[in-house]
Order: structure tokens, then C-alpha cells, then sequence
């Protein structure tokens, strides 16, 4: 139910409904199973290349290095229906409970009660989390077909929603897609210099 690229560009693929591994791509066709745990949901890397795995199925956050076995915190509940996995600029951990209809943080990604404070409440089954470039956090809501936006002002985070879109059939996931630079000045002179010289070559 959830994918990401990790370090070396490898996908890392989550699947649910009675599967519930973890896969390793390192090329098409070619994977490997990393963990075999709890139906699983979203998926995470903070900075440190320290995976994260949301467990709906009860409640837990199973975190580890890729290619060693993850380990599951919170067992029995900590963050509810745990359906979405976020990771912000500061490596804190954010956690959505589906059927709860919250948002919890876990300061520095340490995964326990004692550590765990009410991000947001009042969401209609939030699924998938992402943070944008700017570190505003996006949460798709499954229940009304709708993205939440969560600004991030000078640093600091609001805990009030905006709504960034609505009628949208059961969102559960999205992403960020990289832009690709437009060439600058400086490149487009060297492609004209290399021009000039390959035409003078030619002559």
C-alpha cells in the first residue's frame, strides 16, 4: 500500500490486503523480501536512512535499516489505525490514524506513548502524508474525496487545516515529482560554444 526510493535509488514496495511484505526492488522484476509483518500501509526514510513502515493492522510503526529486520513500536496501538508515515525536515515522524481521524508526532522519531503528542484531530480517515519542498504537510482524507494542507510558516508548523482540494475519489497516497531544471544561461552558452566548434571542425 505504499512505496518510496531509498538510498541507491532502490524502490522499496509495501503491500497489504493478506500479503503484507515489504519488497526490495534493485531492478524490474528483481526484488526481495525485507520484512513479512502486519498488514502494512505507508512508507518513510528519514535522513539517517532509517525506514518506516505504518502498521493499520495494530496500530504499530515498524522502523529499521533496510536489508536488517525492522523492528515494531508501539504494538498493541500507539498510533491507532497507524495508516501513513511522514518524516519532516527535523526527522520527527508523523503517524495517521485512519480511523481516528488523527495526526500524531513523534518528536525525533522515537516511537512510544510517553513521546507522542495530538498533532491534529477532526480528519475524515486520513491516509497518506507527504511533506512538500517547503515543509508544508499534505494528508490525503479517504472519507470525503479531499487533500489537507497544513502550512509551514516560518518554521513552525500550523495544527489548523486548510483545504488544498475536495472532490477527489477515496485518496489514500501521493508524492512529489522532482522538476527538472531548465538549462541556465551559462549551459546554453556552452552548448553554443560546443556548436560553433563542431561546425568549425566540420568546415
Amino acid at each position: 500500500m505504499g512505496l518510496v526510493f531509498g538510498s541507491g535509488g532502490y524502490l522499496y514496495v509495501s503491500s497489504g490486503c493478506g500479503n503484507d511484505n515489504l519488497y526490495k526492488f534493485t531492478a524490474p522484476s528483481t526484488k526481495t523480501v525485507l520484512d513479512n509483518n502486519h498488514n502494512s500501509g505507508q512508507l518513510a526514510f528519514n535522513s539517517q536512512g532509517v525506514l518506516f513502515k505504518a502498521n493499520p493492522s495494530n496500530g504499530s510503526v515498524s522502523k529499521g535499516i533496510p536489508g536488517s529486520s525492522l523492528t515494531d513500536y508501539g504494538n498493541g496501538g500507539v498510533a491507532g489505525n497507524a495508516m501513513g508515515v511522514a518524516i519532516d525536515a527535523s526527522d520527527n515522524l508523523f503517524v495517521s490514524d485512519a480511523n481516528g481521524g488523527s495526526i500524531y508526532e513523534f518528536p525525533g522519531g522515537v516511537i512510544s506513548s510517553a513521546n507522542k503528542t495530538i498533532f491534529a484531530t477532526g480528519l475524515n480517515q486520513p491516509y497518506g502524508l507527504l511533506f512538500d519542498g517547503s515543509g508544508d504537510l499534505f494528508v490525503a482524507e479517504f472519507g470525503n474525496g479531499a487533500i489537507a494542507e497544513f502550512l509551514n510558516t516560518g518554521g513552525s508548523l500550523s495544527s489548523t487545516a486548510t483545504t488544498y482540494e475536495t472532490g477527489l475519489t477515496s485518496p489514500t497516497f501521493m508524492t512529489v515529482a522532482v522538476p527538472v531544471p531548465e538549462p541556465s544561461v551559462f549551459t546554453l552558452a556552452g552548448l553554443g560554444i560546443v556548436g560553433l566548434l563542431a561546425l568549425r571542425r566540420r568546415k
